[in-house]
């Protein structure tokens, strides 16, 4: 007489687990090149965009810009890493702050980038800036970008002597959780705005000029940069039908396995099961799953 086998998820006779990995990229800007690249990662502004500038590095000491201040102090450089990723959402980046001079006058300012996206005579996406000033009128700004050169909103600002004025090794982050943006200065909150426009893009970083002439881009920008879509809102769940199977010994006990996004998730979910009972095999079809999706579990018993 054969003994009937019963497999049951949710009693814990075994577990499903899962995992998924962020996407994560560091850099201290280890090579010298006009424009960044590193590798084909990072896209600029005056390169791709065009009617912007872009960003270049000194290897091992900074990245900065070449704005001109043209265009109203609107040809902001720009570059994000929209050849690495993919990315989520929920993006996150922060720029330890180089600054070896101020040019008050010229209002410059450093900017984390959020969701970006670069075609030719377009940008969109989210802009954190901070001026780098030192004359009571320092600033800091949430804004979103449009597409055209000059299209933007402005979500958020604050100005003033009250403004911490920044220092060369400062950090300065910005993040999206969900379509809240919000910005800080050695991890102090500076501003917050809620925005859902854009849900895809890259982060990267930016400076700009306000004016013509000054002939300070080497003096301001970023000495590293970090960024992930790894914010702890995004997530996923798993999620298994039917609950229980009741099989004879030999015979196999079939699931079908969801996996189901939650703030912005958009990683690959790795799937297996653990505590299986003796003799009893498992497999999964597929054995991932890309930002949603189900996959066929298969419980394999001795007969």
């Amino acid at each position: 007489m054969h003994k009937a086998f019963s497999s049951i998820l949710t009693a814990g006779l075994f577990f499903l687990s899962a995992s998924a990995s962020a996407t994560t990229y560091t850099t201290n800007f280890p090579l010298t090149e006009n424009p960044i690249s590193e590798g084909g990662k990072w896209v600029n502004g005056g390169t791709v965009g065009l009617d912007w500038t872009n960003i270049l590095t000194t290897a091992g000491i900074k990245a900065y810009g070449s704005s001109t201040g043209s265009g109203s102090g609107y040809d902001d450089s720009t570059a994000v890493l929209q050849g690495y990723g993919p990315w989520g959402q929920n993006q996150s980046a922060t720029g330890t702050v180089y600054l070896s001079g101020r040019s008050d006058s010229y209002y410059p300012e450093v900017e984390i980038r959020l969701n970006v996206t670069i075609s030719a005579h377009s940008i969109v996406g989210y802009e954190c800036n901070y001026s780098t000033v030192d004359n009571g009128g320092q600033y800091s700004s949430i804004v979103r970008w449009n597409g055209s050169f000059g299209a933007f909103t402005q979500l958020a600002t604050k100005s003033g002597a009250s403004l911490p004025v920044l220092q060369n090794g400062d950090t300065w982050s910005c993040q999206n959780v969900n379509g809240v943006i919000s910005s800080y200065r050695n991890g102090v909150l500076i501003n917050s705005a809620t925005d859902t426009t854009y849900t895809g893009g890259s982060p990267g970083i930016g400076t700009d000029l306000s004016s013509t002439g000054c002939g300070c881009n080497g003096t301001f920008g970023f000495s590293s940069f970090t960024a992930t879509d790894g914010s702890t809102q995004a997530n996923f769940t798993v999620s298994a039908a039917p609950a229980s199977q009741t099989v004879t010994p030999g015979t196999n006990a079939v699931y079908t396995v969801n996996v189901s996004p939650s703030g912005g998730f958009t990683g690959t979910v790795s799937l297996s099961a653990s505590g299986l009972p003796s003799g009893a095999t498992a497999s999964f079809n597929p054995s991932s799953v890309t930002t949603s999706g189900s996959s066929t579990l298969t419980v394999g018993t001795a007969s």
